[in-house]
């Protein structure tokens, strides 16, 4: 099918939690993509809040023993800088379609907290801990 198999899409400025959600034991088979953690949807390029919001709050996500199969193969954890996501849990997730291009799958961006381990292809680990950084990057340029 079109789009992405297991997703999950909020935007900065609705404000409210999301949070304690579980993706567990799914398949995904021949979507265009595998996994989407979409938290500015529609935000048209911009994270700036409307006077007096709060921004939307993304944590405690768990993401486990899922299977993208056939030609589902990215997975993105995509969150606002202004509101990181926090205790995103990638564990035992399996994109085979990686094996068939010498891309990575993963892509990353504020997530602040996160535990993975076990997922194949290798390389989240890396995409995570640059996401961390960018936050770091961020919030530094702010203060300067």
């Amino acid at each position: 099918g079109w789009g992405p198999g297991l997703h999950m899409k909020t935007t900065v400025s609705r404000g409210g939690v999301l949070e304690n959600i579980t993706f567990a034991n799914n398949i995904v088979f021949n979507n265009t993509m595998f996994l989407l953690l979409e938290a500015h949807y529609q935000n048209h390029g911009s994270d700036s809040l409307p006077s007096g919001y709060d921004p939307v709050k993304v944590r405690n996500i768990n993401f486990l023993g899922n299977q993208a199969l056939g030609t589902a193969f990215s997975a993105t954890f995509d969150c606002p800088v202004v509101s990181a996501c926090e205790g995103i849990v990638v564990k035992n997730n399996v994109i085979l379609g990686a094996d068939k291009t010498n891309a990575t799958p993963w892509s990353c961006h504020n997530v602040a907290t996160y535990d993975i381990l076990n997922n194949i292809p290798q390389g989240l680990d890396e995409c995570m801990e640059h996401s961390s950084s960018e936050i770091f990057s961020s919030n530094l340029s702010s203060v300067l």
